[in-house]
């Protein structure tokens, strides 16, 4: 509760939206507020997404464990947030607003999504790892270290271009993702075949690869829509 209170109370921008009765500065402070809380949920996702994916190749149950417990409660402080800023967007001027709405709500509602994408990945891997079954393979494990990493350094860029709200950069970043989703189909149909040729690995640590493959397509679709709504909202 005080770790609570203590953020609360460290949010400045938002006293200062608050406090203002300038429809354009209260502008400027909504858009610094939403650079700086969204560009640290999407730093929140690459760091859970990195933890559940470096839990299940290591088989660390406690890693998993805990990055469920702070999903949870990432969500509830995202609803926080969300409230604050739709107060910010009352306060900008009326036609503005009803211009904004619709992004302001996708690029919310995509940071959100993309909480639940980690949690069907998370839970499963902490079920799996939990109960001692089979782990991963290590084909499977020499596959997905790769795409871990460039995911990753996908997820840490798209963070910083978010702070700095560098537009100039969001179609490039757009069209790297593209390849990556392709690349996760070829690797997920792949695995597919594997579940039909060879079961001798066990069909559950085979199907929460495969739950793995899906889910990390799905984080990089949604945030496809944030980045794009995100533009739009800014600009």
């Amino acid at each position: 509760y005080k770790k609570k209170m203590a953020a609360v109370q460290r949010d400045e921008i938002f006293t200062e939206l608050a406090q203002t009765n300038d429809k354009d500065e209260a502008w400027v402070l909504l858009n610094r507020h939403i650079s700086a809380y969204q560009s640290k949920m999407v730093k929140y996702i690459s760091e859970a997404y990195m933890q559940t994916t470096s839990g299940l190749i290591a088989e660390d149950v406690k890693v998993l464990r805990r990055t469920l417990n702070h999903l949870e409660d990432e969500r509830k402080n995202w609803k926080v947030i969300r409230r604050k800023e739709l107060v910010g967007l009352r306060k900008i001027d009326p036609l503005q607003a009803v211009e904004k709405d619709t992004w302001f709500h996708l690029a919310c509602n995509s940071c959100e999504q993309s909480l639940y994408c980690l949690k069907r990945m998370c839970e499963p891997s902490l079920e799996h790892v939990d109960n001692n079954f089979n782990p991963l393979s290590r084909e499977c494990i020499e596959e997905i270290l790769p795409v871990k990493k460039k995911i990753v350094d996908y997820l840490m860029r798209s963070e910083r271009i978010v702070e700095d709200r560098d537009y100039e950069h969001i179609d490039a970043l757009l069209a790297e993702e593209e390849a990556y989703k392709q690349q996760l189909s070829e690797m997920r149909r792949a695995q597919e075949d594997r579940i039909q040729m060879d079961l001798s690995q066990g069909l559950k640590v085979s199907l929460v690869y495969l739950n793995l493959l899906q889910e990390t397509q799905e984080l990089l679709s949604d945030l496809r829509h944030y980045l794009r709504a995100f533009k739009r909202f800014q600009q």
